[in-house]
């Protein structure tokens, strides 16, 4: 064994697997992966907003991600509403 190596608790094995994917529990990461897919469907289907991608992505990549934040929270919200109106 090398002497660098690190034993886990299984606090600690357990805590790994709740944080899988940048510590993010997988639920969460399914519902943004959902936004997501969600948000680049409708920028798919909207020729007028993938113009308007297309200037802010010409600027630069950090201007096209910002300019997609307000559609992803507004989907994200949309797809956490839905899970919850569906759970009552």
């Amino acid at each position: 064994m090398r002497s660098d190596a690190k034993c886990y608790t299984l606090a600690e094995i357990r805590s790994q697997k709740w944080n899988r994917g940048k510590g993010v529990p997988s639920m969460a990461a399914g519902d943004e992966a959902a936004a997501a897919i969600l948000v680049q469907t409708i920028f798919l289907k909207d020729g007028h907003l993938q113009g308007l991608l297309g200037e802010q992505a010409n600027k630069s990549p950090l201007a096209a991600a910002e300019f997609l934040k307000p559609f992803y929270r507004a989907v994200l919200a949309m797809v956490a509403k839905a899970k919850l109106d569906d759970t009552k």
